[in-house]
Order: C-alpha cells, then structure tokens, then sequence
C-alpha cells in the first residue's frame, strides 16, 4: 500500500494522461513485421517512470498489449523487473491476480483482453545507495524496440545508459518530465541504467547534525571564557 501511495499520489495525473493518449505512447513504428501480424500481443514501447527520496527508488514499468480482433482474448506475457527491486505490485490495468512469479524471478502476467490496446503497469522499489553507484539492470525477456525512462523530477535525477539518448515519450513532451530513449533492447541484453541526483539522505543530515553540534560547542566554550572573565574582573572590583 505504502508503494500504491507512493508512486500513485505524485502521478495519478500522469497515469490518466497516458491512459488517454496511448496511441501517441506507444507507436506502432518501428515494431518488427511479425509483430504486427499477431491478432494479439506486446506494443513495441515500454516505459518507465522513476521518481525517488534519499532512501527509496519508486517506480512504475508500463507497457501495453493490443488486441487487434474484435473479441476479447486471453494474453500471457512476461515482464523482469530491475535486478535490484525489493518489493513490487500490480498497477495500471492489473491486479495481483494477474501476476505470477516464476521459479526465475520473472512475472508471468496473464489477462484477458478487450479489442484494442490496454495500458499496463507494475509498481517497485529499489533501496538508494548511499555508498557506490545507483543503478537499475534491465534483462528484457523479449525483444523491446522503444524503451523509455523518464522522471517528473526532471532537475534532480539523471539517467544514464550505453547506447541511449535523451528523450521522452511524445505525450509527455512539453512538461516537467526527462529521461532517455534507446532503441532495439534484445530479449535477455542487460541494460544498466545509472541515476545520480537524489534528494536528501542521511548524509546531509548527519553534517547539518555534527556543524550544530559545533556550534553548540563553540557557544558553550566562548561563554564559559565570557563568564570566567567577568568573575575575576568582578573579584578584582571587590578586593582592590
């Protein structure tokens, strides 16, 4: 529930945004030719939105299934989150019921689908470290032509991985949101996504901690020295 609040709170929004705009979020081009011949199955993009604190990562992978028939259809596929994540649970047009996780750690998501296109989504998190390097890995288990990462805090988190370039999905052009784009991610191909540029943490605090500290320790010295000078003036006013 605490992932739910999270993630859910900062971008409800954003989630209605790309609900409403799928078409644009998820283009048809590019996508292999036998892609587009099947009545049913994965959109060519997949997306992530990151956000985070000092402590915790949050984040939701969104992709899309779209049935092209005009009945509904029963779809099962499959979905690895970062290596890294801790804990996670369904989101945008999911339920736990959908999810199962195999002996490999991958999820097998199965549902059935009305005709057209369903946006869906899986929320995680992943502890930040406070020592070394932040990073997701990627291990598609299969072949991803769009993979986006994107963040609303776009003037604090920045992304970084071999072969991506800056970008964002079209819909989310023109708002507070950056990240990158890479192109043709290969079933089982690690992709290592580094972050930099989290807010807070315990570091800042414990030097705020230790400079208050000093101060309270200096103050303390400089009237212990005010008030022990004062006495012997005082004592010389008396005896002399």
């Amino acid at each position: 529930m605490e992932l739910r609040r999270r993630v859910g709170q900062k971008l409800g929004l954003v989630w209605l945004f790309l609900w409403t705009c799928h078409l644009a979020a998820f283009p048809q081009t590019g996508a292999p030719l036998e892609a587009k011949k099947k009545a049913i199955g994965l959109a060519p993009s997949h997306i992530v939105i990151v956000q985070a604190d000092g402590e915790t990562i949050f984040g939701a992978y969104y992709f899309a299934v779209s049935n092209t028939t005009d009945k509904e259809q029963t779809f099962t596929s499959t979905l690895r989150l970062p290596r890294e994540s801790i804990d996670f649970q369904a989101g945008e047009g999911l339920s736990n019921d959908h999810i199962t996780i195999l002996p490999n750690g991958v999820l097998s998501i199965r549902k059935t689908y009305a005709p057209g296109l369903s946006l869906l989504g899986v929320q995680f998190k992943v502890p930040v470290r406070h020592s070394g390097d932040n990073v997701l890995t990627f291990v598609p288990t299969e072949d991803v032509p769009l993979f986006f990462i994107a963040s609303p805090q776009a003037g604090l988190l920045h992304f970084k991985a071999q072969g991506f370039e800056e970008g964002i999905p079209p819909m989310l052009a023109g708002s507070n949101y950056a990240g990158i784009r890479g192109q043709n991610i290969a079933a089982g191909q690690a992709l290592v996504v580094s972050i930099d540029g989290f807010p807070g943490g315990r570091l800042p605090f414990l030097m705020l901690g230790a400079m208050m500290a000093l101060l309270l320790l200096i103050g303390a010295v400089v009237l212990t020295l005010k008030t022990s000078k004062e006495s012997q003036l005082a004592s010389r006013g008396i005896y002399d």
